[in-house]
């Protein structure tokens, strides 16, 4: 036991050392049992290794930074009338390949099994509430304009946002391809305790990489997209404020500093679009809550 225990301790420390990541954790955290086909960090720990191994892959956004979301007047009317921004059930995703890709190209295949009906992605995605987001100015506004801002109709809101820790992410999308997933800290971890001890090592938290993590190939990149998420379990404040069910389930968050217990939303900026009702926008920011917020026009 001791010598697996110790072969297991040293797989990680060389990794971390060869990634150049420095994470304080000990194998205190670490459930090595020699009759398991896994090891696993326990989930009693303060999972201090996999908060040190997803942050490297998936670095979180600085809190106050600003980050913006095209969407339809429609939309933009109801954000301001309910003082609420949804965060929508990822399960809304999923048949766009959402999560199969991560699944797939970090060998989880117990994610995709269906041999029990539903893959067991979908449960994991049925607790996982996420908004999107894009930068102040991206790149490609005017593919943002076309596809999220109905074609010049809508408006492009910027938010000031600032997760509270351990309830809310707020995180860049990672675009990779499955040679890009093999070069990762966390796939060469899995990969040598898997060659090397004969096992599955199962990090707490996996399952979070899935909500930011898509496919090169398909021009995703061009939204250069971060997302806002909140994971929850079947109790909590959270699971409390869900609204509907299955994929049309949605999590409001309520707008302002100290509004909710998630994050902080604030609306720093409104952009009308091209074609869209400018006096109507005009109107519908002056009356809010957000009447400081910076009004342009395109």
């Amino acid at each position: 036991m001791s010598g697996l225990h110790n072969k297991v301790e040293r797989i990680i420390q060389e990794e971390l050392d060869r990634a150049g990541v420095i994470v304080s954790w000990n194998m205190d955290e670490i459930h090595v049992h020699p009759e398991s086909e896994i090891v696993i960090e326990r989930l009693s720990s303060k999972g201090s290794l996999s908060h040190g191994l997803i942050a490297h892959f998936l670095p979180k956004a600085t809190a106050g930074a600003k980050f913006s979301h095209f969407t339809t007047l429609s939309a933009f009317r109801e954000i301001l009338g309910t003082n609420e921004l949804r965060l929508s059930s990822l399960l809304k995703r999923f048949d766009e390949h959402e999560f199969r890709s991560f699944s797939d190209d970090f060998g989880l295949s117990g994610y995709l099994d269906k041999s029990n009906g539903e893959p067991y992605c979908k449960t994991l995605m049925a607790n996982l509430f996420y908004t999107s987001f894009t930068a102040p100015e991206p790149h490609n506004s005017n593919y943002m304009w076309r596809h999220f801002g109905d074609q010049g109709i809508g408006v492009k809101i910027t938010f000031e946002i600032s997760p509270i820790e351990l309830r809310s992410e707020l995180r860049p999308v990672r675009y990779n391809s499955k040679n890009d997933a093999a070069k990762s800290l966390i796939f060469s971890i899995m990969g040598r305790i898997k060659a090397e001890c004969g096992r599955h090592f199962v990090m707490r938290g996996i399952s979070r990489i899935g909500a930011f993590y898509l496919p090169l190939g398909y021009s995703l990149e061009k939204e250069e997209e971060t997302r806002l998420l909140v994971k929850f379990s079947s109790s909590g404040s959270a699971h409390e404020l869900v609204s509907g069910s299955g994929e049309n389930a949605y999590l409001p968050l309520a707008l302002g500093v100290g509004a909710n217990d998630f994050c902080a939303l604030s609306i720093v900026g409104v952009q009308a679009g091209i074609h869209s009702d400018k006096t109507e926008v005009k109107q519908l920011i002056m009356t809010s809550s957000f009447a400081g917020a910076q009004l342009s026009y395109i």
